[in-house]
């Protein structure tokens, strides 16, 4: 008790002298303070609207030939700095600088003709006209059948297209027969299988009643597939291999029925030993025909994907067919126009150049210039420069693939500006998001970084997902980590008014 009782004491000693010694410490600064630590520590709670986003260049862009071709270069890959300018990828362009060649030799035949007539013409002069008649005629034959010959590689192409697709066409139903057969041979396993069980099973009048069903639907099986086959051979159009396989299940549908025959007599007369070995053989070989269907619907579904890769290849051959047909074309417009010129240009040495036809020959020029530019446009076109400078962010092609006009060639970004686009802020968030509302980002790689930004754009259009209807909200970034990546994801909190 004594001990108790001092110990109580001493504990109400130290609890009393640390009261005074916080009264006097802080009690008489809280009271005079409280009010403005009150204020100090009230924080005005701001309310937000929230949304996720992705992290993206300021600028970027997909890029791609406006013509189509195969691709001879390719420049660069996933992660490469380029600058404005730089070369990205080429196209065989080897038509193309043979139309540009030709079209550069037609100006300065028709600047050298305009010379000419300028300057009045020799005997030799007329006589070199004449010969650069003939061989502008040569020149005309010349890219006609070159055009011709294109034309006829078009046609080619197309045609091995067609084929190509009726092909995939064949390989869709050669599958559809090869499952057929599968679930034809599965039946005849379920048979041969049941069939086994009759004749192990003691027999009784359900099983030999049970036999003669089976062997009447076996003989109707095959009267059916006599019948689809006389269907078939009555048609000019069916593959000879419908045919055989309608033969190979006649054959099968023919076992099937001499297999219930022999079931219906063991279950009249009980199954021998001879009996029962046939049936398990029976079995055996229906689980072997299994086995042949199942490799079949492989084979029919491996010939069904080589036939696809030949229609897009098939297809590929016929976007260089119809491009060499549009080069022949402009070949032949070429000579043709050779042709004029040197007429023109014969007839003028013979006759003295007028004013007239002078100002003929200086609109040639002007239109051998004009197919000039078009031809080094066209030429410009199979090289892919980078529109600014930025980092190549994917490259979604191979050399010597052969691609379509607008294919996808590469996505190039300027990585040292990032901003944000939300990707699900609804339509009612929105209302209450305006430009210059405050943002405090936060980045599901980065979890414990945060940054600030403001809403510097709003979309003025909704996109409807499944997700509902959303507007696109564009976020700078006051100080973005050093760590963000392009396709980053972000989580939004703007602050609202209300």
């Amino acid at each position: 008790m004594e001990r108790r009782t001092i110990v109580v004491i001493l504990v109400a000693a130290v609890v009393i002298g640390l009261g005074y010694f916080v009264y006097t410490r802080y009690g008489p600064q809280r009271a005079e303070t409280a009010p403005e630590v009150a204020v100090e520590e009230e924080e005005e709670i701001v309310p937000i609207v929230s949304a996720s986003g992705t992290v993206l260049p300021a600028k970027w862009a997909q890029l791609s030939f406006n013509i189509g071709g195969r691709v001879e270069e390719l420049a660069v890959e996933v992660g490469d700095e380029v600058v404005a300018g730089q070369l990205l990828a080429r196209l065989d362009s080897t038509e193309l600088a043979h139309a540009v060649a030709q079209v550069r030799t037609a100006l300065a035949t028709a600047r050298a003709q305009l010379a000419a007539a300028k300057a009045g013409a020799t005997p030799e002069e007329i006589a070199a006209a004449e010969g650069a008649v003939i061989a502008a005629q040569g020149g005309v034959a010349a890219a006609k059948a070159r055009l011709t010959q294109a034309e006829i590689g078009a046609e080619i192409a197309g045609a091995n297209l067609k084929q190509a697709e009726d092909a995939v066409d064949a390989a869709e139903a050669a599958l559809a027969q090869a499952w057929g057969t599968l679930d034809m041979a599965k039946a005849d396993l379920d048979s041969a299988e049941a069939h086994l069980d009759q004749v192990l099973a003691v027999p009784d009048e359900k099983a030999i009643e049970t036999a003669r069903l089976n062997l009447e639907q076996a003989r109707n099986n095959l009267w059916n597939l006599q019948l689809e086959r006389d269907a078939q051979q009555g048609r000019p159009t069916t593959p000879g291999y419908v045919l055989d396989q309608f033969k190979a299940n006649i054959a099968n549908a023919e076992i099937a029925i001499r297999q219930a025959e022999i079931a219906y007599e063991q279950a009249q007369a009980g199954a021998t030993d001879e009996e029962t070995a046939a049936a398990k053989a029976g079995v055996s070989a229906a689980q072997a025909q299994v086995t042949i269907a199942e490799a079949g619907v492989d084979a029919a579904e491996a010939a069904l994907a080589q036939a696809q890769d030949a229609v897009v290849a098939a297809q590929g051959q016929v976007s260089l067919a119809r491009a060499d047909v549009v080069a022949a074309q402009a070949q032949v417009e070429v000579a043709e126009g050779q042709l004029a010129q040197a007429k023109a240009q014969r007839d003028r040495l013979k006759a003295g150049a007028t004013a007239e036809e002078i100002g003929v020959l200086e609109a040639q020029v002007a239109q051998a210039e004009a197919a000039l530019a078009r031809a080094e446009s066209a030429l410009a076109k199979a090289t892919l420069v980078a529109p600014f400078a930025g980092t190549v962010g994917a490259v979604y092609l191979r050399e010597s693939e052969v691609i379509a006009a607008g294919t996808s060639v590469l996505v190039l970004g300027d990585v040292s500006t990032l901003r944000v686009e939300t990707t699900d802020l609804n339509e009612v968030d929105i209302a209450r998001v305006a430009v210059g509302s405050p943002v405090t980002l936060t980045f599901d790689a980065l979890p414990e970084r945060t940054t600030k930004g403001q809403v510097v754009r709003i979309a003025p259009m909704a996109s409807v997902s499944q997700g509902g209807t959303n507007f696109t909200a564009v976020i700078e970034m006051t100080s973005p980590p050093e760590e963000l990546r392009w396709g980053m994801t972000a989580f939004v909190d703007i602050g609202v008014d209300r």
